[in-house]
Formats: C-alpha cells, structure tokens, sequence
C-alpha cells in the first residue's frame, strides 16, 4: 500500500494524530505496555513516570530525541536529594 501524504502532512491534522495515537494506544496496551497520554508538553510527566516505575522495577528505559527529558530528569533527582 502507497502513502497518499507525507508523515508531516499526516500528523499536522489534529484528527488524525489524535486517531493514530488513539490506535497505538490500544495496540501497547494489548501488549501489556502501561501507556500514558499528556495533554501538553510530555517531558516532565515522562521523568515522573520511569522514576516512579524505577522504584517497583528492576529496569526503566526512556528513549527519547532531545535533551529536555534528562534536564527534566537532573531537575528531579536535585530536588529529591534535599
């Protein structure tokens, strides 16, 4: 099957990002994958999530492709030392 559009193009139309996350979603969730949907800026809930499920787990991966997440994550673990 052939793209009719560019990813971009797909993901510029609020509906269809909302749909496809909708569907991804579902599809990790019935893999047994916890999911979590931020309304905004996701960096902060991102850290909050993998330090929490640090605690009840053995090993926490996040993948991500900017630098936000480990200054939010450096941000977290200064204050918790105090």
């Amino acid at each position: 099957m052939e793209a009719l559009f560019n990813q971009q193009t797909f993901f510029s139309n609020e509906r269809s990002k909302s749909q496809f996350i909708a569907l991804l979603s579902h599809y990790l969730q019935a893999g047994n994958q916890i999911v979590h949907q931020s309304a905004g800026d996701a960096d902060t809930e991102i850290v909050t999530c993998a330090l929490q499920y640090a605690t009840q787990r053995t090993e926490v991966t996040v993948v991500a492709e900017d630098t936000d997440i480990l200054t939010a994550y450096r941000k977290k673990r200064s204050r918790k030392s105090f």
